[in-house]
């Protein structure tokens, strides 16, 4: 573990000598980006309104900028820093516990003076969001390098998986699946033994940056991929192949439906088949605006919610795909084509869209557009996350814990 004297934190709105509270929860599930893959925080209960120097409960200042999401257990949270940072902190105040890197050098016997890879620097190393299984953190950066920690920083293991020759870079991220790591470098799907490291299977695909999902149909354990494969998780044996591609997003998983959600919409209905196999039956196809969409889609209540990097943003019904509306939304006045990189995000009520420049603009939820607010942070590329009163935004070179500092203040720690 190494010390990191450039990580600060400033608390904010609350004196120092309250305790705020952590949701706590056992947590059987793994937690990773956007939490568990689909941005939505129901029982979540947000602040509407923010800013740097309004309901915000702490701020830790980090070495650089990252594009990941952060990832929360009940006393930590994680988040990575350019290029290839891992970063520890307390949840209940932003303090630095531990930082691990993730260079060619901490690689042992690895050649060292290896050159980084090509990315884009929109991109960068650390747009791959870590993955938690309740004991171990995993992580993955965009010179192809993968490690494992205990949660108090202590290495498990490091290699390299792959080396990413696209020259936009790496960004998709870890998750769990059939009790193996699935890591996605261009576009091979890799499952690792979580005790070590070591490959177990890999599965040639189409190149995304999306990251690959895991879900379960029946007593069928799955790895969905961007290129439409489906793999079965303790195998890799493709089951599906290619029923769809998406380019930069990310498939959504809701019950026993995928939704493969770009300007090519479509859904598709899951079925174990009775021989073991995989049966899917696509339920509708849609045209939605021709973009890029980087970000993936939120699904809430009938209601699919995707935005273009241009700023349009439509909404659809998960029946057939109809068109609820579209609406040009107005969230970075910068960024040229490239202005939305974050995904919708749904805490409460509410749905959370993120301009590059880090205006977040908060809608009620529901088939009419109604604004409830704006709010303005720093630059980012990331999607927030929520719990309880909370929410973790990473923008710019820092971590803003954002809530009700007049509800805060009464929570206890347990």
């Amino acid at each position: 573990m190494s010390n990191c004297p450039s990580v600060m934190t400033r608390l904010t709105g609350l004196p120092s000598v309250i305790i705020v509270v952590l949701a706590s929860a056992v947590m059987a599930d793994p937690v990773g980006w956007r939490t568990d893959g689909t941005g939505r925080y129901p029982n979540a209960i947000p602040v509407t309104s923010w800013s740097t120097a309004r309901n915000v409960i702490w701020v830790a200042d980090l070495p650089s900028w990252s594009n990941a999401t952060p990832v929360l257990t009940d006393e930590w949270v994680f988040v990575c820093s350019e290029p290839t940072t891992l970063i520890c902190l307390r949840r209940s105040d932003g303090s630095f516990i531990w930082q691990q890197d993730h260079g060619f050098d901490q690689i042992p016997e690895f050649d060292r003076d290896r050159e980084m890879p090509s990315s884009h620097g929109h991109n960068g190393y650390s747009s791959a969001t870590p993955v938690i299984d309740g004991q171990h953190i995993y992580a993955l950066f965009g010179n192809g390098v993968a490690a494992a920690y205990d949660l108090d920083g202590h290495r498990v293991w490091i290699r390299q998986v792959g080396e990413p020759d696209h020259s936009w870079g790496h960004s998709a991220s870890p998750t769990m699946a059939g009790g193996y790591l699935i890591v996605q470098v261009d576009g091979t799907t890799i499952a690792l033994d979580p005790l070590d490291g070591s490959t177990v299977w890999q599965q040639l695909g189409r190149h995304s940056f999306g990251s690959p999902v895991a879900c379960r149909v029946g007593k069928l354990e799955l790895v969905v991929t961007p290129s439409g494969n489906f793999l079965r998780a303790r195998d890799g044996h493709i089951l599906i192949e290619e029923a769809a591609h998406l380019e930069y997003a990310t498939p959504v998983i809701v019950g026993d439906r995928a939704y493969f959600i770009s300007g090519d919409a479509r859904a598709y209905r899951m079925t174990q088949h009775r021989t073991g196999g995989l049966k899917l039956k696509l339920l509708w196809r849609s045209r939605l605006p021709k973009d890029r969409y980087y970000g993936s889609a939120l699904i809430h209540d009938d209601l699919i919610y995707a935005i273009t990097r241009g700023q349009k943003m439509t909404v659809l019904d998960t029946f057939a795909g109809k068109e609820v509306y579209t609406r040009k939304m107005d969230l970075s006045d910068r960024g040229g084509g490239n202005r939305i990189y974050s995904s919708p995000t749904l805490a409460g009520g509410y749905v959370f869209l993120t301009g590059l420049t880090g205006t977040t603009v908060v809608i009620k939820a529901g088939r009419t557009y109604s604004e409830v607010s704006r709010n303005d942070l720093e630059r980012t590329r990331a999607c927030p996350i929520f719990a309880g009163r909370q929410m973790f935004m990473r923008a710019g070179e820092s971590l803003y814990c954002i809530g009700d500092s007049r509800t805060v203040a009464s929570e206890v720690v347990r």
